[in-house]
């Protein structure tokens, strides 16, 4: 028995980009304060789609770069000096996600980054997250120091959840900036101490290949701008599962190229989304595809109707 097992049976699966970036929580509008933004989230329209779609996992964003994180985090708001409702949400969505999306047999997982709040503003700024915590730009490598103060959080978070979470997808963890065997372990030991089985990928952006970045991955990251190769088989590079991760939005003036992540629209064809997915889970590969959905929980329409027709690659 491996412990990717169960996510080669789910075949398939959603992840979004729910950030305050993406959530326009600065729109020209008017400021719509973070805590509020969440408040909307309608978690049992995201199930239904996600059920009526057959995905078989759910993986969830909980922050990127800047300061603001999408649960409450006792750690994050005393490092930073700023209270709860206002980089973090009062609403811990994840209990609730887990309770909707066991309805469908729908398992869940959640997105972390190694780099932190590093791009947080001007540097010079003292309200700088980054700064809070040690680290500030990738023109540095981070410092083991660094590396455990933020993994605190990831601690916090992975103990307060325990099993409700299987997975996690640690970004931002490049060998560039610094990480070796000894941070990724750091990192991996603040997932295991909520549940021991949980499978990590830490990602090094996009590479030659499909590939894994750290011998303590359990699969690969996986992360490619196009669908653009299937497994050689179901382990590579020393027994990882393979996984591939896309986008199916893309950006209006660069069309194709990387920066299609939390869009709307679809750059692929109904037939060939299916022909993939069933081609890349027919040799026990994983295929996750990132799409854009609103703070209400509802996900594009274009996409949502692509996605559908995937509900004939079902999972155990």
């Amino acid at each position: 028995m491996n412990k990717t097992d169960w996510i080669k049976d789910r075949k398939w699966g959603v992840f979004v980009h729910y950030l305050s970036v993406n959530q326009n929580i600065h729109a020209p509008d008017g400021e719509l304060p973070w805590d509020e933004h969440v408040k909307q989230w309608d978690v049992k329209k995201l199930a239904k789609q996600l059920y009526e779609a057959g995905a078989g996992y759910f993986c969830f964003t909980l922050q990127q770069q800047n300061r603001f994180l999408a649960v409450p985090s006792k750690y994050h708001e005393a490092v930073t000096g700023m209270p709860r409702g206002t980089i973090t949400p009062h609403r811990d969505v994840v209990p609730e996600l887990y309770e909707e999306l066991r309805k469908f047999n729908i398992d869940l997982m959640l997105y972390f980054t190694g780099d932190g709040p590093f791009h947080d503003g001007p540097t010079d700024d003292p309200d700088h997250a980054g700064a809070k915590y040690g680290y500030t730009t990738h023109a540095e490598p981070v410092t083991v120091d660094f590396v455990k103060k933020w993994s605190s959080v990831l601690e916090e978070l992975s103990v307060r959840y325990g099993k409700l979470v299987k997975g996690w997808w640690l970004d931002g963890c490049h060998p560039c900036i610094g990480f070796d065997d000894e941070k990724w372990g750091i990192m991996a030991g603040a997932v295991h101490k909520g549940n021991p089985d949980a499978i990590i990928a830490f990602n090094a952006s996009i590479a030659e290949r499909v590939k894994s970045f750290s011998p303590l991955d359990d699969y690969t990251a996986g992360e490619r701008s196009w669908l653009d190769e299937l497994p050689p088989s179901r382990f590579v590079d020393n027994g990882k599962q393979w996984h591939i991760f896309t986008y199916l939005g893309y950006d209006r003036e660069t069309f194709g190229v990387h920066d299609g992540w939390g869009k709307s629209g679809c750059r692929f064809t109904k037939e060939f989304i299916y022909e993939y997915v069933k081609a890349a889970t027919d040799r026990e590969g994983i295929v996750t595809l990132d799409v854009k959905m609103d703070r209400y929980g509802n996900f594009d329409p274009e996409q949502f109707q692509v996605l559908k027709v995937l509900k004939n690659i079902r999972h155990k």
